[in-house]
């Protein structure tokens, strides 16, 4: 009778566990293959992102310095869109707006595959066209990004860049096989030890998905325990990572470098930047070269449209800024309406002004406000370390002076301290 009692016991031990693993290796499957799809098609957003804004930038550039206007020709876009997709491993098709029948500007899609991308041209230009499309019998990411190249309300191209689904999600389809791999282990455990681990399992498990929820929902849940050993705590220590943001610390140590209302870098971290680079701190000397900008125009609009509106232009002033610099140079802002550009190692007095003309381009596109249409100008004052300053102080004031030179001089104009 008892023999009998424990084969039952067993039995539905066996039963129950291996039931809660499977429940548990289709809910992982599930969070981690929902979570993988996100973060490929973010990523291939982000990338298509940076790609058009990289494009606007050389056709733009390449325009001004043409001196071309309206929209550019199809021998300008096609080799532009060729240098900075050469790294793209997809497809990329730029169209002219709006599309009409005309043949795109640039593709390296074959005749079959542009036939069935024309087929689109609706959702392409309404902007409704779907992350996931199927092309010629093949899953493709598709990301349609505007650029507008004038002040028009619709944009000028529409780049169209196709990637296949294959490739993005080998990276999360083998951590699905592995958690399926290891959810078959798991079963065998749990039939083994009984009943008790399966719950305790399932518990765990639940309070995983519940983290994963609250965190998409943009809660600050508490970090999973990581005691014990496997891959159930490898998944908890991944989860972690993702839910848990930046220390107090680093929270303070970030505002404290930051300006509360651009984002850009303030003085405080233009000042650290600039002892680190001539030689405050490291010991190390090297070269420099700063640009003090200083807005012409911008008060007539502050008084006339208020702060609210000017605080806005300035927002729109740092973001074209952020087209006038490399990768590794710094924008601050001092405050008000005055801006600083650092170029570590950058020295050469032509590129310097090559990139101060930039800046002078830019600011002086015009800007709309409660649909008026405002410009203003800037005066820029240019100093290169450590012939214009062996400290960064004295960098900043050189440069300070050399602008108040070329408002003095005529403004909205480049003047060099020496």
């Amino acid at each position: 009778m008892l023999g009998t009692i424990s084969l039952r016991y067993a039995a539905g031990n066996l039963i129950v566990s291996g039931a809660l693993a499977v429940a548990m290796v289709l809910t992982v499957h599930t969070l981690v293959a929902t979570s993988g799809k996100a973060e490929v098609e973010a990523s291939f957003q982000r990338t298509t992102q940076s790609l058009s804004a990289h494009l606007k930038d050389r056709i733009s550039g390449e325009m001004a310095q043409r001196g071309m206007l309206g929209t550019p020709p199809r021998e300008l876009v096609a080799r532009q869109t060729r240098h900075v997709s050469e790294n793209f491993t997809g497809y990329v098709t730029v169209f002219k707006t709006p599309l009409g029948a005309g043949e795109p500007l640039m593709t390296n899609l074959d005749e079959a595959q542009l036939a069935d991308l024309a087929n689109l041209r609706e959702k392409i230009e309404g902007g409704t066209l779907s992350m996931r499309h199927r092309i010629t019998g093949v899953d493709y990411f598709i990301q349609v990004q505007p650029i507008s190249l004038t002040n028009s309300s619709r944009p000028d191209l529409l780049a169209v860049y196709q990637l296949p689904t294959k490739g993005l999600t080998a990276a999360y389809t083998k951590v699905r096989y592995t958690v399926v791999a290891f959810g078959a282990v798991i079963a065998a455990l749990m039939a083994a030890f009984g009943y008790w681990m399966g719950m305790g399992i399932s518990r765990r498990l639940k309070r995983v998905t519940q983290t994963i929820q609250e965190a998409e929902q943009g809660m600050k849940p508490d970090l999973l325990p990581t005691f014990g050993l496997g891959e159930e705590v490898r998944l908890a220590a991944a989860v972690n990572s993702l839910i848990q943001g930046p220390s107090e610390k680093d929270k303070v140590r970030q505002e404290a470098n930051t300006d509360a209302l651009t984002g850009l870098a303030n003085r405080r971290a233009l000042v650290s930047a600039l002892d680190d680079v001539m030689g405050g701190r490291s010991g190390r000397k090297s070269e420099a070269s700063l640009m003090f900008l200083d807005l012409d125009g911008f008060k007539p609009i502050n008084d006339t449209y208020g702060h609210d509106v000017g605080d806005e232009v300035l927002k729109e002033v740092a973001k074209r800024l952020e087209t006038c610099v490399r990768d590794n140079d710094i924008i601050c802002r001092l405050g008000g309406d005055e801006f600083v550009l650092m170029f570590n190692g950058l020295t050469d007095r032509k590129a310097l002004e090559d990139r101060a003309a930039k800046v002078l381009n830019r600011i002086n596109e015009p800007y709309w406000v409660n649909d008026s249409r405002v410009t203003m100008g800037v005066s820029i004052g240019i100093s290169i370390g450590p012939a214009d300053g062996k400290t960064g102080e004295d960098l900043l004031t050189a440069a300070d002076e050399a602008m108040y030179a070329a408002k003095k001089t005529g403004k909205n104009q480049y003047t060099f301290y020496s």
